[in-house]
Parts: structure tokens; C-alpha cells; sequence
């Protein structure tokens, strides 16, 4: 409870999302939610992004303890992920009224358009006659689907909240592609590849998803993949273990646009 900062008498807690039409406020309005973001502003983190409000409740009665924001939580919420998601089971979720439009922008220009927040040890219900249930994730997950949740798409996936930290190099946990922007090193417009290429697939489609997969390679080992955003440069470039070399070796300063960071916050890829 401490670690995760949730009030220790709280009893239930529910995920609140983004409020409807964030994405249609104007362009002078999305750049300073995103710049309140960037300082660290917890109420406009909680605006932008949702998070989870804990409260006691007896009987007919409630009362509210905390909303926690999950970005900028120092040693709060860790993701495992990502995972690739079981589309058999968007149908279900989507009948009850649980997959929201995405708000935000940095999400929008990945190509995502909806996602859902599924409760800890949720068990869902599949389309497919006589499937079993799924229970996918103890503490919780999010699903973050690329077309209506009436198709499926192979880029969906989804991201459990992990028991412990997932590396203890990264400074600041954050949500999943919370803070994702382009970047000259990203031209993609989408964040994850497909797991595997079919024998039937041309040699042009292969070369494509192998591009694909090396463009969200670690620019500094070229082997794992990236998870790390220098901040306030909002540059994606190195995975865990080389953005404490960049700090060592380079003194902060990103390897990209050479302006020194402050922070090192973790993203999910």
C-alpha cells in the first residue's frame, strides 16, 4: 500500500478516465495541459490521463481518501507488458459500456483509439461459444485497442500492473504510452510490431516488420528495446540500462538533441 501510496483503510478504489472531449479543446489549452503534465502537475496529470481514487466505504456510505494520478507516482504502479491482447474478449467488455475513446493526443498519433481499464482478477467472458473464461491480470490492466472494438487488430495488447518494480533504474513509473511523442528517431506511427511473420508473407512485408521492430531499438546498444524518456526533451532513445550510461558517460545531456535532461521517466513499447 505504501509503495502504490493507497490510503491504508481504503476498502474498494475505482479507475477514473479522462473527461469526454479533451481531444476537441483548442491548441493553446493542449499545450499547457501538456506542459502542466511535463512539471510534474498532478491535478492536470489526473485531468489528462485518469487515475484510481480510493475510498472506505460502510454500509450505505462512502468516503473518498485519495485520487492518485500514475504518472510522475515515484516508486508507485509498475506495468508488465506489453501483451498481446485476446480479441475474443473485446466483445463482451464492449457490451458493457467499458471501452472508452482516447483522449489523449500522444496516444491518438500512435494510432490507438480505445482503451479499457479491466479489474483485479476480473474474469471475462469470451465470444466464441464454450471458451473458457480469461482471467488476465490479479492486479489489474489496461487494453489499448487500434479499431473499434468491433474488429480486432494485430497491434492490440495490454498491460498488467506488476507486484514489484519492473527495473530499479528508471527514476519515475508511468502509465503505458502516457508519454509517447514522435520523435526523429520514431517515424512509425504505431508502437508495436507484430509478433511473428508468416512463411506466406512477401519479402517486401518482412523487410517492412523487421524496420518496424529495429526502429524501437535502444539507438545506443541496438539490442533491447527502448524504455526510457528523457525528460523535459520528451526524446525516446535508450533502454534502462543505457540511459545510466547516458547519465554517467554523457553527464544528462541527450544523445539526440544534446539538451540535458533532468529526469528519466519509463515507457512501455
Amino acid at each position: 500500500c505504501d509503495v502504490a501510496h493507497i490510503p491504508r483503510d481504503a476498502t474498494h478504489f475505482c479507475w477514473v478516465y479522462p473527461p469526454v472531449g479533451l481531444t476537441q479543446l483548442n491548441d493553446a489549452m493542449k499545450k499547457k495541459i501538456d506542459e502542466k503534465v511535463a512539471a510534474g502537475d498532478s491535478s492536470y496529470t489526473f485531468f489528462a490521463f485518469g487515475g484510481f481514487v480510493y475510498f472506505r466505504a460502510d454500509r450505505r456510505n462512502y468516503v473518498t481518501l485519495q485520487a492518485n494520478a500514475l504518472v510522475k507516482a515515484n516508486n508507485g504502479l509498475t506495468f508488465a507488458g506489453p501483451f498481446k491482447w485476446r480479441s475474443a474478449y473485446t466483445a463482451h467488455l464492449a457490451k458493457q459500456g467499458r471501452f472508452q475513446d482516447v483522449t489523449l493526443s500522444s496516444l491518438l498519433e500512435l494510432g490507438i483509439k480505445y482503451y479499457c481499464f479491466i479489474n483485479p482478477n476480473e474474469k471475462l467472458e469470451s465470444s466464441i461459444k464454450h471458451h473458457l473464461h480469461w482471467t488476465p491480470a490479479k492486479n489489474g490492466a489496461f487494453v489499448y485497442l487500434y479499431d473499434s472494438p468491433s474488429k480486432s487488430h494485430p497491434f492490440d495488447r495490454y498491460f498488467t500492473i506488476a507486484d514489484t518494480p519492473v527495473t530499479d533504474q528508471i527514476s519515475t513509473r508511468v502509465m503505458p504510452f502516457s508519454l509517447v511523442r514522435k520523435s526523429p528517431s520514431l517515424k512509425s506511427s504505431s508502437s508495436l510490431s507484430q509478433n511473428s511473420v508468416t512463411q506466406q508473407q512477401s519479402t517486401a512485408s518482412v523487410s517492412s516488420s523487421n524496420d518496424d521492430r529495429d526502429r524501437f531499438n535502444c539507438s545506443i546498444c541496438f539490442e533491447r528495446t527502448i524504455q526510457c524518456i528523457l525528460i523535459p526533451c520528451k526524446h525516446m532513445c535508450a533502454c534502462a540500462e543505457c540511459s545510466q550510461i547516458i547519465k554517467e558517460k554523457l553527464k544528462s545531456h541527450c544523445p539526440i538533441c544534446r539538451q540535458k535532461f533532468t529526469e528519466v521517466w519509463n515507457v512501455f513499447l
